[in-house]
């Protein structure tokens, strides 16, 4: 199972768990694999970041959520979303979804255009202040234009 994908010890277990394992040899091999190093969370942590940062463009709160949902304990999940994708980083991110999205909805009107915006922002994870201030630096942009 290691061998195909990093996984945390609660997905180790849970998949050990769903093949027939007892709950406490799945969490037991799930501990020895952490303890031997074939489990590396901070580096699963790190990695998840990044993609979520430089590829998939999402917000801080969606990857916190991901990583939470994959078992890493929330102070790792703070201490490498500050080490690697510190709050002032997630304006940029935003901003460059956003040059991304907005590409074909040239035809469409001004309110439906924000709107889309808004809601893919906000699905990505984005904090309400940053789909704001996006959608502000866009209007101006336009120099009086809409968006």
């Amino acid at each position: 199972m290691l061998a195909r994908r990093s996984l945390t010890v609660k997905e180790l277990t849970d998949r050990l768990l769903k093949k027939g394992a007892g709950k406490q040899l799945a969490e037991r091999i799930a501990l020895d694999c952490l303890g031997k190093g074939y489990i590396d969370e901070h580096a699963i942590a790190e990695d998840h970041i990044g993609r979520g940062r430089d590829y998939k463009c999402v917000g801080r709160f969606l990857l916190r959520y991901e990583l939470k949902q994959r078992g890493i304990r929330e102070d790792m999940i703070d201490e490498t979303l500050d080490e690697l994708y510190p709050e002032r980083d997630e304006m940029d991110v935003a901003r460059r979804f956003s040059a991304r999205r907005m590409r074909g909805m040239e035809d469409l009107p001004v309110e439906k255009r924000e709107r889309r915006l808004s809601g893919s922002l906000q699905r990505r994870g984005f904090q309400q202040n940053v789909i704001a201030a996006v959608i502000y630096e866009i209007r101006r942009s336009a120099k009086g234009a809409t968006i």
